[in-house]
């Protein structure tokens, strides 16, 4: 047996990575348990280690499991993209709208605006592939994708842009406890406490330091990096240090103070880019046009901005932009 010899397995592998549960992963590929869980023993006798650790909310992947999802998410990436090919030379009427995004992005966001658009122009599919920063632009490069969705820091000068919708930001403090519940922070305050930040593998990572750099004002990160934004919310409540996450994915966004620069909240910029030299198809072209005022669309009354519990064209306020928030989202 080699390590790919079955597909199904790393993608058995990679679900409960994703879902942090044996069951989860089962009933999310439409298995039962034990085909999840053989296969996941399978694949720890072939690298001769533990992939997965017990705790209290159902498992979690070791360091070895997360050095082995790496190149997993490559394999697993190239049979979708094989996929897609194959069923495009089988159904050659068929029209693929391929759209990658980062994981910092609110996928619902997206795939709102992809289905309004996918049901008014009739007979496209939209398929959508999560990616780190890296593989977006290579993707790009490499003709692999029509538009990209990231933050606005992600994308490369020369690219065509439309932004989407704007995420404000919230601190979590160290070990989760508020001093001044319902005042806002700014990014000195922020820096009095050791920094935590994710992989810089979404933009997220690099929005943060670059609010800083701009500010002129040093920060304290702690060594290790964290894979997940629930694990930067775990790491954050356990006192390893402080965050700053997006209000998207935080599960009680009020809970925790709002970052401001001037009083206005600071904000992370959601992009639609895409590469100026690529030949779209006319259903991709109609896709971009489309893009032209996509918050008015998603967000009819609030500016843009991503609201908790509010979906599109929920009553909210019109906050302006903040020179940090400006100058931080900008590639």
């Amino acid at each position: 047996m080699t390590i790919t010899s079955n597909i199904a397995q790393l993608r058995y592998l990679a679900q409960v990575a994703r879902a942090g549960s044996i069951s989860a992963a089962a009933r999310a590929c439409h298995v039962s348990q034990p085909t999840v869980s053989n296969a996941v023993a399978d694949l720890e006798k072939h690298v001769g280690g533990r992939l997965f650790k017990r705790t209290t909310r159902g498992v979690e992947p070791t360091p070895l499991c997360n050095e082995l999802l790496r190149h997993v998410d490559i394999v697993l990436s190239a049979v979708e993209d094989l996929d897609h090919e194959i069923e495009g030379m089988r159904n050659p009427r068929k029209k693929l709208l391929r759209v990658a995004f980062s994981p910092a992005l609110d996928s619902k966001v997206l795939m709102a605006l992809g289905a309004t658009f996918a049901a008014a122009r009739g007979g496209v599919e939209v398929i959508y592939k999560e990616c780190t920063t890296d593989d977006l632009r290579a993707r790009v490069y490499k003709g692999q994708v029509d538009v990209v969705v990231a933050p606005r820091i992600v994308g490369e000068g020369d690219w065509a842009r439309r932004t989407l919708y704007r995420d404000r930001i919230r601190f979590v403090p160290t070990g989760g406890v508020v001093e001044r519940p319902g005042v806002a922070v700014t990014l000195a305050d922020v820096a009095r406490h050791k920094l935590l930040l994710t992989q810089p593998i979404c933009g997220l990572n690099q929005t943060t330091r670059s609010w800083f750099e701009q500010a002129g004002i040093p920060v304290d990160e702690y060594l290790g990096k964290a894979m997940s934004y629930s694990s930067l919310l775990e790491w954050a409540l356990q006192g390893l240090g402080a965050c700053l996450l997006p209000e998207s994915k935080l599960p009680e966004p009020g809970r925790f103070p709002l970052l401001v620069d001037d009083r206005e909240p600071v904000t992370i910029a959601f992009d639609a880019m895409w590469s100026r030299e690529m030949t779209f198809a006319a259903h991709v072209r109609d896709f971009v046009g489309y893009l032209a005022k996509p918050a008015a669309r998603l967000f009819a009354q609030n500016d843009g901005m991503w609201m908790p519990d509010a979906g599109p064209g929920a009553r909210t306020g019109h906050p302006r932009r903040s020179s940090v928030a400006a100058q931080g989202s900008r590639s």
